[in-house]
């Protein structure tokens, strides 16, 4: 996840339970679901790690959603900063502000095409 806003690699790895490096660490939490049923490890232990598909193509799902094939396209293009300032106008240029709803919308599109938000 090179590359990713370390909040949303925070939020993604909170939300899967290990980390995003790939490594999964001590196995499974400690609620009682986890303690009455089987838990199936995704590592074999590599020390290289664990990874979710091997190329765009392959389909990846959370919680029973239907597996997809990696999101492409322009939505998810990086958003240009500008300096801080202290005098008007504060914030963002128009551009910039649509630039940042865009690539929420998109991040928010791909969490709920793999399953990983309700979306609704």
């Amino acid at each position: 996840m090179a590359g990713l806003d370390p909040a949303i690699q925070t939020l993604i790895q909170a939300h899967l339970k290990f980390p995003l490096d790939g490594r999964l660490k001590g196995g499974h939490d400690n609620n009682a679901r986890s303690k009455s049923m089987p838990v199936k490890q995704l590592s074999d232990g590599n020390p290289d790690g664990c990874v979710l598909g091997q190329s765009p193509s392959d389909l990846i799902a959370f919680y029973n959603a239907p597996p997809v094939p990696q999101r492409s396209g322009g939505a998810q293009a990086g958003v240009p900063v500008t300096a801080p300032t202290n005098t008007t106008p504060y914030g963002f240029s128009q551009a910039q502000a649509e630039a940042i709803i865009t690539l929420l919308n998109e991040i928010r599109a791909t969490l709920v095409a793999v399953g990983l938000m309700k979306g609704q």
